[in-house]
């Protein structure tokens, strides 16, 4: 289990939920949070933005690496890299990981 550190200063508020409530709202709708790898959303596109370009050969590389492989594995390591193709290409968010009982 991970976690980043943050503080944030507010002004005195005698109900310190609403403070809280009030503070989680702000810094969302600012967009002021890191995903779970410590890179802002701002930094997240600029890396993206960055990586896009590389999409094309990588993927080259990777169809020839599969082809020497034997089934099934073949086709998990396609499916495998177009998921992280489709990631990047996409707005670079992740899905959550399926839990046993979503799995095929």
């Amino acid at each position: 289990m991970g976690a980043s550190g943050w503080s944030y200063f507010v002004p005195y508020e005698a109900n310190i939920s609403a403070a809280l409530q009030r503070l989680r709202e702000d810094v969302f709708a600012r967009g002021d949070y890191t995903y779970g790898d410590g890179v802002t959303e701002d930094e997240r596109k600029a890396i993206l933005e960055k990586v896009r370009p590389e999409m094309d050969p990588w993927m080259q590389t990777v169809r020839e690496q599969a082809a020497k492989l034997q089934e099934p594995f073949r086709t998990l390591y396609l499916e495998q890299a177009e998921r992280i193709t489709g990631e990047i290409m996409g707005d670079g968010s992740v899905p959550p990981k399926k839990n046993r009982s979503q799995r095929r």
